[in-house]
């Protein structure tokens, strides 16, 4: 009997313990995925403009205010961030990244932006989804692999 529960105690500790690992690597896991989430939430909110003059000193916040106020005839939308990213490419202008306060706003501009094409200040402007990080990084991969593989199509 004593050999018996010596076993049952040595099983039981065992078990318990594999029960607290499970449960810390449980919560890490929602933990992950809350932040993954919220990452996610924010691209939802965000745009890529594409196109929009830049110059020295520029502010440009006005600018998308004007693109969206001038250009879409939105006046009710709020931009929560504006942000211009750097080109590398000289003559090109940096594309802007634009956060918007909720998703119906972000309908709305992506509704209307077509009407751009029909404005004389911003017909080469373009307004996009903004793709998250890893996506991009996926499409990129995926880009390499057709073009390596197209490469290797024409020597044949």
């Amino acid at each position: 009997m004593k050999k018996v529960r010596e076993e049952f105690k040595t099983e039981l500790k065992t078990v318990s313990e594999k029960v607290v690992s499970l449960e810390q690597s449980y919560s890490d896991v929602v933990k992950q995925n809350k932040k993954q989430t919220q990452v996610i939430s924010e691209d939802n909110l965000s745009l890529v403009i594409k196109n929009l003059l830049e110059t020295e000193k520029e502010n440009i916040a006005c600018k998308v205010d004007d693109l969206i106020k001038v250009g879409l005839h939105l006046n009710s939308i709020q931009v929560a961030a504006v942000e211009r990213k750097k080109n590398n490419h000289t003559g090109k202008h940096g594309i802007v990244i634009v956060k918007l306060q909720n998703k119906d706003d972000k309908q709305k501009v992506m509704e209307k932006k077509r009407e751009l094409r029909n404005t004389r200040i911003y017909k080469d402007v373009y307004i996009n989804n903004a793709i998250p990080s890893a996506q991009r990084l996926l499409n990129s991969n995926l880009r390499s692999i057709v073009n390596a593989i197209g490469n290797d199509q024409g020597r044949s």
